[in-house]
């Protein structure tokens, strides 16, 4: 039931894999007088390197990972902040100034900060 719950509440998320259950029966070996007793054992699984379903959006700067892998993102815009890994390709970008002028053209770098929904 939970992760029948778990993909239900998650169905509209991007990049959400499917949680799946697997049942195995196992065999008691402890038995009393004749009878044998039969349990199941249950073991969950999500396959978040897996490859799902590429969908067309009309945003400029979504992009989709075709494969195994992830992004890697940080909450801080400098580098300094925790490193965290992702398949959500849904980015939305702000236009930054760094203080660099990697040119050397006498004008300051112009740049783009890909973020992510969670800020990261």
């Amino acid at each position: 039931m939970s992760n029948i719950s778990t993909n239900i509440a998650n169905v509209a998320t991007t990049g959400h894999k499917l949680q799946n259950t697997h049942f195995q029966t196992l065999l008691n070996h402890v038995t009393l007088g004749p009878q044998s007793f039969f349990s199941v054992q249950t073991r969950d699984t999500r396959q978040v390197d897996k490859q799902g379903f590429l969908q067309t959006t009309n945003r400029t700067l979504d992009l989709a990972i075709n494969g195994r892998g992830f992004m890697v993102t940080n909450t801080a815009t400098d580098g300094s902040g925790i490193w965290q890994y992702t398949r959500d390709g849904a980015l939305e970008g702000e236009s930054t100034r760094p203080a660099t002028d990697s040119d050397k053209d006498g004008k300051l770098d112009q740049a783009t900060l890909l973020t992510n929904v969670s800020g990261a």
